[in-house]
């Protein structure tokens, strides 16, 4: 049958008529909306982006601007503060204005692969920008110069110039993408007085042609498999390529066996709860898809509780605006978020240009050209259901069922002994969900739906027997066509199918205790409560008694609880959710049957975690306009657990027992027994762990197989997960371990460190133990108490902050002094004992030999002197060498060590003993030599070589000190040793007697040339003088005789 049809579609050419070349598509038309704004002056760049807020915009339909008398006709007339309006802000006055108008558009886009076009009109200046990059200028100063708010236009265009369309065709690689892109422009003045401004834009697309007709879209999910199926236009072989990007994952590939247009591939051997991504082509190579969206998620196996986003949507297939606002409206409010499941409700396609509805052309044009550039085709797997219109509401085809929807779905022969495809069920997690057929006659049965000995309806009891025997399924789902219950478009009282279904089902939905039956067809959107019992006309129903009781039926509002295990029915949901895209009817009387019941377009969304779900009813702005949750308050079939909140225990089975999980999701994973949980999400991810207590929010949160465990406060034990035997108590107390065991930490943030993960730790105290990374057996008492290092077994600190650097010791205080028998310690350690009754003792220091010197049986005691005796013993098991010995009336030091008094040195020179800091004060002090060599009589020996005084003089000038003694710096960084500096000292007294004597000698010397020179000094003062005489006597002879002197 399917063959015949295809073949019958080739033959009529209506699949070649698919892959004709694209056409151009006006994604922004004239007459669209912008936001516009002629006031508050210079806006700088940022307006331009994709990111501003332009909320306080003015808005309006293109074409905008201004003129006289609005001459050129704008839809939207901007004020410019002359006469006929008033703004503010927008321009001085009537004959000064602004130079600058500004104008911004956003367009959401979902293909970006062709050429985009963009056609304006502009008066006078015009740049604009894509998602805040310029594309084009025109009647400006040209590129690169900069265009600023009080830019005027470079000339006056003409009226005819104003009006003229003009182009610009540009390659959106770098520029468009998918989403929400905003097209920007900027009218420029050539001054401020001129009369008028315009502005229009209109944007088209043109795709790239591609082989790629239809797809990819996703069939027939399940933990391990997963179907793609294509459609392409020129016949090749199909090739997936998948991979995820789990380390040392590798890429797979699936091929085809032939070459076909019409492309169908079953992956098998995938990992449950993993994300693939994947690529579509053909095994020459050629890659037709391979986007960033191409991936999707496998199933989780049988029973596993994963959270589970299901969309569905009903009587869709329009092309029409309400279909296309319903999607937007889901897309807002999904966001980003993964959706696994994707339900059609039927009537998925409607007809189309004389085309009759459900044929595979209107399913191209209505549904896979709809929503096949978004996301959610190429990622989750869509379960549909057939409806009157994808039967072409014909009776020959609900006999024969010939349609083309089962060419287009491949959905699950899937429940018990079922290999039909227009009914059939599933399981996701802890969901079984069910597709029915309500309006395809069933084979052998004439023109009978829903009878009670049909195929469908034998297969349907064993289906659901099946589901609620199986302890791994929380929930059952049915979803249908045709509503049993509805007063919308189509009335479930006067028309014959409807109540067929509703006698007919409704009795087994009740008896398997159904949680939720979905279905469309009337184009409303209804909501039951939780109701059971009523198959009659609405007339007959009694809130009172179709209705569950007030324990299953909102005890508050829009909640609803369910006891999967409860011996009788307590009720089943039903929603009609026909509001896909078809129009609705405008107004609707309430069905007594319903809680809700709205007349808009919109979709449904359910989320399903544990045992909690959540239905949302989504309006064409993303907005939720009806929610409610549904509750199982317990999934096992045990009376010894104590369940109490949302998904509290979600996984319990038969063989947990008494556990007591109070919280929501407290205790979500847990299958084993013995365990108390209470608080938001305590023991979350606990699996098998048995015998833990749980207390507080997130408490014990990761613990997976770890065991009795006792855990209170905030965030307490957060990261265990396989540790036993600890006990943990206060706000994020142990928060840092993981594996440990047998740990006690008391006080807020004890041990909450990353790394402090060891066994047998003690920390009692606010923070105390925190940077005990990788210690075990290690105590920690006090305010912060702590370790100072890592990896340190048997350490023990106590008191404020106290810190402990190595292993095997003990610390106590920081900083503190230690008091026995004393409330004011003055000291480290003061023990203060009371006369003849307390004191110090340690006993039982002997020996196991007689005791002798080096022997003694008390190693450590008080002579009565009350002075402290020090030694040790020695023996054969142990060496250990004596401290003190007293010899005589001496006591010496027998340790090869130092003995340092004071503060200030940390270690000692070589061949020293004893350091005193502050100085000895003693009476009389005698230093040994050792011989005579390091005495100094050497001086006076005949070889001592004793330095020339000009020779010493030049190296006291060089190096400030006398010739072998040792320099300032050095008696500071090395010490003197008095032996040696008192012979050097006596050296340089000797080398100066030395000195002395010589200088002695040189001074008698020079008293006896002295003398002698003075003898020689007075011999020839003599002669002097004697001269003297006879230069007179010579003056006196040689002096002519002298005049007489006249009488």
């Amino acid at each position: 049958m399917k063959s015949l049809i295809v073949l019958a579609l080739l033959s009529f050419g209506l699949l070649a008529g698919l892959s004709a070349q694209p056409t151009s598509q006006t994604v922004v038309a004239v007459g669209a909306t912008w936001k516009f704004l002629n006031q508050n002056g210079d806006q700088g760049t940022v307006w331009r982006t994709e990111t501003f807020n332009d909320a306080s915009w003015s808005v309006g339909p293109s074409p905008l601007g201004y003129s006289p008398n609005n001459s050129d006709a704008a839809s939207t007339t901007i004020c410019n503060g002359c006469s006929g309006c008033t703004c503010t802000d927008c321009a001085p006055d009537c004959n000064t204005k602004r130079i600058t108008t500004y104008f911004r558009h956003t367009v959401n886009l979902s293909d970006v692969t062709g050429t985009f076009s963009i056609r304006y009109q502009r008066d006078d200046g015009i740049v604009i920008y894509v998602n805040g990059t310029e594309v084009h200028r025109e009647n400006l100063p040209e590129a690169p110069a900069t265009i600023t708010y009080s830019t005027t236009a470079t000339a006056i265009p003409s009226d005819d110039e104003e009006r003229a369309w003009k182009t610009v065709t540009m390659n959106p690689s770098s520029l468009f993408h998918t989403g929400n892109n905003v097209i920007a422009a900027e009218i420029h003045q050539t001054s401020a007085s001129s009369s008028d401004i315009r502005f229009n834009m209109e944007v088209t697309f043109t795709p790239v042609a591609t082989p790629l007709v239809r797809g990819p879209y996703l069939q027939m999910g399940t933990p391990h498999e997963m179907t793609l199926r294509w459609r392409t236009s020129t016949v090749s072989t199909g090739r997936v390529r998948y991979w995820t990007t789990e380390p040392g994952s590798q890429t797979f590939t699936a091929d085809e066996t032939s070459a076909t247009t019409e492309h169908e591939k079953r992956l098998t051997g995938l990992t449950p709860s993993t994300r693939y991504f994947y690529t579509i082509g053909a095994t020459d190579g050629s890659v037709l898809q391979g986007t960033p969206d191409n991936y999707f998620y496998t199933s989780p196996p049988l029973g596993i509780p994963e959270k589970t986003r299901i969309w569905l949507i009903g009587d869709f297939g329009t092309g029409g605006a309400r279909q296309i606002d319903v999607k937007n409206g889901f897309k807002t409010f999904a966001g980003s978020e993964y959706i696994d499941m994707w339900i059609w409700l039927g009537d998925n396609a409607y007809s189309a240009g004389g085309t009759r509805d459900g044929r595979d052309s209107v399913y191209q044009l209505n549904v896979f050209n709809v929503y096949g550039p978004d996301r959610f085709m190429r990622q989750t797997p869509f379960y549909a259901t057939p409806g009157n219109h994808d039967y072409y509401s014909t009776e020959a085809r609900r006999i024969d069922h010939a349609i083309d929807y089962f060419n287009i779905v491949s959905n699950f022969r899937g429940g018990a002994g079922n290999d039909k495809e227009e009914y059939y069920s599933f399981n996701h997690g802890n969901i079984h969900i069910v597709s029915l057929d309500s309006y395809g006659y069933e084979s052998g049965q004439g023109t009978a739906i829903f009878a009670p000995a049909g195929p469908q309806m034998t297969w349907l009891r064993a289906d659901l027997e099946a589901a609620k025997a199986n302890p791994a399924i929380t929930w059952t789902l049915v979803f249908l066509h045709h509503p049993p219950y509805t007063n919308g478009t189509h009335d479930s009282d006067s028309e014959a199918e409807l109540t067929n279904i509703r006698q007919q089902l409704v009795p087994i939905l009740d008896q398997y205790r159904v949680d939720l039956l979905i279905g469309g067809h009337s184009h409303v959107y209804e909501r039951t409560k939780l109701i059971k019992g009523h198959t009659g006309p609405s007339s007959t129903f009694d809130p009172n008694v179709h209705n569950a009781p007030p324990a299953n039926n909102e005890p508050t509002p829009n909640f609803y609880y369910k006891n999967r295990m409860a011996p009788t029915n307590e009720g089943v949901m039903y929603i009609v959710n026909g509001t896909g895209g078809a129009a609705g009817k405008g107004s609707i009387p309430q069905h007594p049957a319903m809680d809700v019941s709205l007349d808009e377009g919109g979709s449904l969304y359910l989320e399903v975690e544990g045992n909690q779900l959540i239905g949302k009813f989504i309006g064409l702005n993303g907005a939720v306009k009806d929610e409610f949750t549904m509750i199982k308050t317990e999934s096992v079939a045990n009376t010894t657990n104590t369940l109490l909140g949302t998904d509290a225990g979600a996984s319990l089975n038969t063989e947990s027992q008494q556990n007591t999980l109070v919280g929501y999701q407290a205790g979500y994973h847990t299958t084993s027994s013995a365990n108390l949980m209470f608080g938001y999400k305590a023991g979350y991810n606990n699996t098998t762990g048995n015998f833990n207590t749980f207390l507080g929010v997130q408490a014990g949160l990761s613990n997976t197989t770890g065991s009795a465990n006792y855990i209170m406060g905030t965030n307490a034990g957060v990261a265990n997960t396989t540790g036993s035997g600890n006990y943990f108590l206060g706000d994020n107390a142990g928060s840092g371990n993981t594996t440990g065991g047998f740990n006690i930490y008391i006080g807020a943030n004890a041990a909450s460190g990353a790394g402090v993960n060891g066994d047998n730790n003690l920390a009692i105290g606010f923070e105390s133990g925190r940077a005990n990374v990788g210690g075990f057996n290690n105590t920690f008492l006090g305010f912060r108490a702590d370790a100072g290092a890592n990896n340190l077994t048997n350490a023990t600190a106590i008191g404020n902050n106290a810190r402990v650097n190595q292993s095997n010791s003990i610390v106590l205080g920081n900083s503190a002094n230690v008091g026995i028998g004393t409330s004011t310690p003055q000291n480290r350690l003061e023990i203060v004992g009371a006369n003849n009754a307390g004191g110090l003792r340690i006993t039982n220091l002997r020996s196991t030999t007689p005791a002798t010197l080096l022997n003694q049986t008390k190693f450590l005691t008080v002579n009565a002197n009350g002075d402290v005796v020090l030694g040790s013993i020695n023996n054969s098991a142990r060496a250990t060498s004596l401290l003190w010995e007293q010899q005589g009336n001496n006591l010496r030091n027998v340790n090869a060590g130092s003995v340092i008094i004071g503060e200030g040195i940390s270690r000692m020179p070589a061949d020293y003993n004893l350091f005193v800091s502050k100085g000895i004060l003693t009476q009389k002090v005698k230093v040994a030599v050792r011989n005579t060599a390091d005495w100094s009589d050497r001086v006076f020996e005949d070889a001592y070589h004793l330095r020339p005084l000009p020779e010493v003089e030049q190296y006291v000038r060089t190096n400030r000190h006398l010739p072998g003694i040792p320099s300032a710096e050095q008696v500071v960084s090395q010490g003197i040793d008095l032996a040696w500096i008192n012979a050097k000292l006596l050296e340089k007294i000797e080398e100066l007697t030395l000195y002395v004597v010589q200088l002695e000698k040189n001074s008698r010397k020079l008293g006896a040339e002295n003398a002698h020179l003075q003898q020689q000094i007075t011999k020839l003062n003599a002669f002097a003088q004697r001269q003297a005489q006879l230069e007179r006597r010579v003056r006196l002879l040689t002096q002519p005789p002298s005049a007489a002197k006249p009488k």
